[in-house]
């Protein structure tokens, strides 16, 4: 109801916090299918979870992206561990191309900015006093700042990471704009939070292309280039260069940088470190017997 003022609205239950566990039933069921080795039907369930994220994206601000951002991500570690599980169909691979592409892009982002700013806006003519005269410029100073961070983040929204990391914040250093200073760094870790998650569809987008071309015999080490993707969907959104590669023996690890804009090897079990898809690792108490079975081998 965007009639109610800021504190109603917020409080409300937006559709969005509906997808979560939806979507952790949904992976539950892809597990249980990949343990039957039913993997066409295990890839349309993880194919299901991103149609309801990408469904749920008209929700407003920032915090149902967010969730959006969560449940794409559950989608794409579902994904990439049914891809690595065995073969699964050409059409199923098509439909699940199909399907991030319409991911792969920041209009759900500049939806929530636009809706964020709003209720900003809303939230600013709400506070207490704020027309009282000896404070009423600092407020209209202060929501003037907010204006221009989402104005600024709107603009570098096709922009690189390294970009937005580079632009100095219009609040900085202003002492008529403490909302906004606060608000900031949360819109910055959104931000970033939206490149992870498109430089995880890419790397699931890249690896979902070249198991392809393996399972075809077209190419036993293909490239970026061999890859019948747009050139953006082999692009690191976190520095505009290509995404990162490297063929281990039990599979391809495909990754970013990530927003600390360093190249880590393609570590992947620190969130400040890089981010992408790699192979499998083994259930816990396996990774002794697997290290002396190749040692065997």
């Amino acid at each position: 109801d965007y009639t109610v003022g800021p504190t109603a609205f917020l409080a409300a239950d937006l559709q969005a916090q509906k997808l979560r566990p939806a979507a952790r039933l949904l992976k539950a069921h892809v597990l249980l299918l990949g343990s039957e080795r039913k993997l066409d039907e295990a890839l349309d369930q993880c194919i299901l979870i991103l149609r309801l994220a990408r469904h749920f994206d008209r929700e407003p601000m920032i915090v149902s992206y967010l969730v959006g951002v969560a449940c794409r991500g559950i989608a794409v570690d579902a994904a990439n561990q049914v891809l690595r599980t065995g073969p699964v169909s050409e059409s199923l691979r098509d439909a699940l191309e199909a399907e991030l592409a319409l991911h792969d892009n920041m209009e759900a982002f500049r939806w929530a900015l636009k809706s964020e700013r709003a209720f900003g806006m809303d939230s600013y003519r709400a506070i207490p006093g704020r027309n009282w005269w000896p404070i009423r410029a600092m407020w209209d100073d202060d929501g003037a700042a907010y204006l221009d961070v989402i104005d600024q983040q709107l603009k570098l929204a096709s922009q690189p990471y390294s970009q937005v990391a580079a632009a100095p914040g219009p609040a900085a250093g202003s002492r008529r704009a403490v909302l906004t200073q606060l608000a900031e760094p949360a819109i910055l870790a959104a931000r970033a939070a939206a490149d992870g998650n498109r430089a995880t569809i890419r790397c699931l987008r890249v690896l979902n292309a070249f198991q392809a071309l393996e399972q075809q015999g077209d190419a036993p080490a293909p490239k970026l280039s061999d890859l019948r993707l747009p050139a953006e969907a082999t692009t690191d959104p976190f520095t505009g260069e290509p995404l990162k590669l490297k063929k281990l023996a039990e599979g391809w690890l495909v990754y970013s940088v990530g927003k600390d804009l360093t190249d880590d090897g393609g570590k992947l079990d620190d969130r400040r470190s890089d981010v992408g898809l790699g192979p499998l690792q083994p259930p816990d108490g396996e990774t002794e017997k697997l290290n002396s079975d190749r040692q065997a081998d």
